[in-house]
């Protein structure tokens, strides 16, 4: 057997790890929907988002109150901090994760 470079047998490995995980995306055959995690997050988060608009129109104008012991500016605080922020961070993982994993 010749002598190989450790580079080389490095490179070969990537070559072969990549090539495994474009064939197993390519072999998925559930729901498109289902084909990467970040796309059923964001699409749930779209839902939500429509859902929610209203429901804090209502609540603007006074047609609707939810019982809280919080104020509004608290709650929305509480809402941003551990709501909207770790789901900012969940959705860029799920969207990079696979790239930097080539999985």
């Amino acid at each position: 057997m010749p002598f190989r470079p450790y580079r080389s047998l490095l490179k070969s490995r990537e070559e072969t790890s990549l090539a495994s995980s474009a064939e197993q995306i390519r072999n998925y055959n559930g729901p498109a929907i289902l084909g990467y995690g970040f796309r059923p997050f964001f699409l749930l988060a779209a839902a939500w988002a429509a859902a929610a608009v209203p429901l804090w129109l209502l609540m603007l104008l006074g047609k609707v109150s939810l019982p809280t012991r919080m104020a509004p500016l608290e709650w929305h605080i509480h809402e941003l901090l551990y709501g909207y922020v770790p789901a900012v961070i969940a959705g860029f993982l799920l969207t990079a994760v696979p790239n930097w994993t080539g999985r």
